[in-house]
């Protein structure tokens, strides 16, 4: 499983592999620009940090890597770059 995001679109989305192709499972539109995505060794969930420029709030989300539901999504004060989830998936 592969994790993108596409800025200029406010867009995040999560590809498979298949027949050495990449297939998009799904995709879901931020409300803002998103800065990274993170997946875990398992492949269950995806996560994406939005928001720009510096001193604009943001969010940090948390998808089911399969389906493309949102998990949770936690509004911050201050957008950030990175987000990342542990190989487990048990933190963020």
């Amino acid at each position: 499983m592969v994790a993108s995001n596409t800025p200029s679109s406010r867009a995040s989305s999560a590809c498979t592999a298949s027949g050495g192709k990449l297939k998009q499972s799904w995709k879901v539109l931020r409300d803002s620009n998103p800065n990274s995505t993170s997946i875990d060794d398992a492949g269950k969930y995806v996560t994406v940090s939005d928001g720009f420029p510096v001193t604009d709030p943001g969010n940090f989300a948390v998808y089911d890597a399969k389906t493309g539901n949102n998990r949770w999504d936690y509004e911050v004060s201050n957008m950030n770059w990175p987000m990342f989830i542990s190989a487990n998936g048990t933190a963020v």
